[in-house]
């Protein structure tokens, strides 16, 4: 008679966790899941966009001008050499 009652106790449980379960991986899919990807993707975009020149180059420094592609300090120097008047040295300095 007991083992009955536990069965039947736990058949009627069965319906409930599986409900608990589903609701739970849907309130996890759709709270950090999405979020998630949805904040990620905007960083993929941004630094996708940011290896190009725009408009806004002037306020960085000049090293990282010229990592960018189609910028105009790297086309300005692309096929020029430099000539040097003299001979470098190293200077001591001490």
């Amino acid at each position: 008679m007991v083992s009955r009652v536990r069965s039947h106790i736990h058949s009627d449980l069965m319906p409930f966790q599986e409900l608990f379960w589903r609701h739970f991986a849907a309130r996890a899919i759709g709270l950090i899941v999405i979020p998630l990807i949805v904040y990620l993707s905007f960083f993929w975009i941004h630094f996708t966009i940011l290896t190009h020149s725009g408009t806004g180059d002037s306020f960085m420094s000049p090293q990282f001008q010229e990592s960018l592609a189609g910028n105009e300090l790297l086309m300005n120097s692309i096929g020029k050499v430099c000539f040097f008047p003299v001979p470098p040295c190293i200077y001591n300095f001490f």
